[in-house]
């Protein structure tokens, strides 16, 4: 007899990890405390426009074929990519602005126009972030760390000296481009990991170097057409999805998680439980018993420190906009002191910000 599983939480990780146990034989349900399932991933409609609540930038587009193709499905018959170019379009208070373009001859031309020597930094800085994510791909990001000893390994510490991850993302771009502008705008990507350039390690500048070298994409339909996709084949493999199921307990019987209660409905069991709430909710709510939290107490939860999150305006505007691309960045002067207001909970008074354009 196949197990079951029960998934709280429909995000894409919850979603995805359903496809997959799915496409292995498991019987899979997943449980959305909300009427409509995405999690963060979700949509805000407000006749005539739809919005993406979250992630307009789709990056290394082969992590979202990669789980159809786990499952023995053909993504073409799910989701169509898009391609995006200019990957970004900047602007600068002194009314510049500049296309940063998958073309190599268009991205030096425009780099060259700034100098010849950050157009020689560029590249190099490039080619380095590169060369330390080939390493963290093969070494890290597609490896799993089941025991803290597996890190510690020789190998591993041995690669991650190698990924040279102990600088800022600052720093390091700043070794090679001297053009405040260019810094700017490699920095402020690094920002989508909810980390500071001048704080963060260097590993994050790996944001702004895949997404020249392996481009922006858009899904059409936007990111909520991935969830969609998904669900049709959740459903085409037999799983189950339940909205409007709250989750208030992570039943535990021994040393092992046996099954999920609700306030309002009946409680559900399964031989493997997978929560895909967030890791702080899931240690401090859904588990009731300080023994099964383990080190993950509530007090211990307060005084974590987590990342920085957006602050987000939905605009459905009748005018059009040609000057903006899909992907647009406003960088303003005094950077890093409107970086920084944001990291120490103040509203910038000069903000920069980035605006994503996809007309209707």
């Amino acid at each position: 007899m196949n197990k079951s599983v029960l998934i709280i939480g429909s995000g894409i990780g919850g979603l995805a990890t359903a496809l997959r146990l799915l496409s292995k034989g498991y019987n899979v349900k997943v449980y959305e405390k909300e009427k409509t399932i995405g999690g963060k991933t979700n949509q805000l409609v407000h006749h005539p426009f739809t919005f993406d609540l979250t992630a307009s930038i789709l990056m290394n587009r082969e992590i979202y074929e990669e789980v159809f193709h786990d499952a023995n499905l053909y993504y073409k018959n799910y989701i169509e990519f898009i391609k995006v170019d200019p990957i970004y379009r900047s602007f600068y208070p002194d009314e510049t602005l500049y296309d940063f373009t998958r073309d190599l001859v268009s991205l030096i031309k425009t780099l060259e126009s700034i100098s010849t020597e950050d157009a020689i930094g560029y590249m190099k800085f490039l080619s380095e972030v590169y060369e330390r994510y080939t390493i963290a791909n093969d070494h890290f990001l597609q490896q799993s760390f089941e025991n803290p000893i597996d890190f510690f390994k020789p190998t591993s510490l041995i690669n991650a000296l190698k990924t040279k991850a102990f600088s800022t993302s600052h720093q390091l771009i700043s070794k090679y481009i001297q053009d405040e502008k260019l810094q700017k705008f490699l920095c402020y990507q690094s920002l989508y990991v909810g980390v500071s350039p001048y704080e963060g390690p260097s590993i994050y500048t790996l944001v702004p170097v895949i997404s020249q070298l392996y481009g922006l994409w858009h899904l059409k339909g936007g990111i909520y057409s991935y969830v969609k996709a998904l669900k049709k084949a959740i459903y085409q493999l037999g799983g189950v999805i339940e909205t409007n199921y709250v989750v208030d307990e992570i039943i535990i019987s021994g040393d092992k998680a046996i099954g999920v209660k609700s306030k309002e409905k009946e409680s559900v069991f399964a031989d493997i439980i997978i929560s895909n709430a967030d890791c702080p909710y899931t240690m401090d709510t859904l588990l009731k018993s300080d023994i099964h939290k383990k080190k993950y107490t509530t007090s211990k939860l307060d005084n974590l420190k987590y990342t920085c999150s957006t602050f987000i305006i939905y605009l459905g505007l009748k005018k059009k906009y040609p000057q903006l691309s899909v992907h647009n960045l406003y960088l303003n002067d005094d950077f890093k002191k409107n970086i920084d207001s944001a990291f120490t909970g103040h509203l910038p008074i000069n903000p920069s910000f980035y605006i994503y354009c996809l007309p209707k």
